[in-house]
């Protein structure tokens, strides 16, 4: 069995007999797969006799497929062609934390008139709450919000991103990031599970505290001013997961099982 960011949430949250047919099936599981160590530790709180029979196995990434996915396929909006942008990738709800990173390029926008802010995501419970704060910011202009992209257009987004900014709340192990670390994009993250299993504050990247805009600004002004770190960074994070996040190796631990 194996378990992934909403799986745990889901299943806590149900009503009725639902739970506890949830909890009786990963107690009797010969091994439970969680896709990061923070997914493991949701597991064990709503099933603690889970701490027997759960081990990590995290998300992957296929590296050398990826460098060429949707390559010369893909041609970027005409707004952001050729220019400087920050790019999030996400469903638009409220753990993505798309509305921080709006609060955040607003506070930004002023000292880098070049800079733009690409919000992609799929059609969720707060598109229309996003869509709104791109109206009502005073550089709405400068935000690009694109709905239902399809999967294999992100990489040249991607590709072409100054960096990719991350302020989620929660999440599992997004895929996402390891896309980013695949396309060497530089990533500015919050510091949660999940994201810490991947990225390294200072080494491979950067995180910052969830909701604080104030440091998330830090973060990527420091990057826009020494783009050449946030290089070394995302060569690190590139060799890492080349290493540690493949299918090949996530097959050899399944098979290990």
């Amino acid at each position: 069995m194996a378990l992934h960011g909403t799986d745990i949430k889901l299943a806590s949250e149900s009503r009725g007999f639902h739970p506890l047919l949830s909890q009786l099936t990963l107690r009797l599981a010969d091994r439970v797969v969680a896709c990061s160590e923070g997914i493991r530790q949701d597991l064990v709180g709503f099933e603690p006799h889970c701490i027997r029979n759960a081990v990590v196995i995290h998300n992957a990434v296929e590296i050398d497929s990826y460098q060429t996915h949707g390559l010369g396929k893909t041609t970027l909006p005409e707004a952001i062609r050729g220019r400087r942008f920050l790019l999030n990738i996400g469903k638009f709800e409220h753990k993505k934390g798309q509305d921080v990173l709006i609060q955040g390029f607003d506070s930004l926008a002023p000292s880098y008139p070049d800079l733009r802010l690409v919000l992609l995501g799929a059609t969720g419970p707060m598109s229309g709450e996003v869509r709104q704060a791109v109206a009502h910011s005073p550089f709405s202009a400068r935000i690009l919000m694109v709905e239902n992209v399809p999967h294999h257009e992100v990489s040249a987004y991607l590709k072409a991103a100054c960096a990719f900014v991350l302020p989620s709340r929660r999440e599992g192990l997004p895929f996402v990031i390891l896309e980013a670390a695949a396309s060497k994009v530089p990533i500015i993250a919050s510091d949660i599970p999940g994201v810490r299993e991947v990225v390294t504050d200072g080494i491979t990247g950067r995180l910052v505290p969830v909701d604080r805009p104030a440091a998330l600004i830090q973060a990527i002004t420091d990057h826009l001013q020494d783009e050449k770190q946030g290089a070394i960074f995302s060569s690190r994070l590139f060799e890492l997961v080349s290493a540690e996040f493949t299918w090949a190796h996530a097959y050899e631990q399944y098979v290990s099982l």
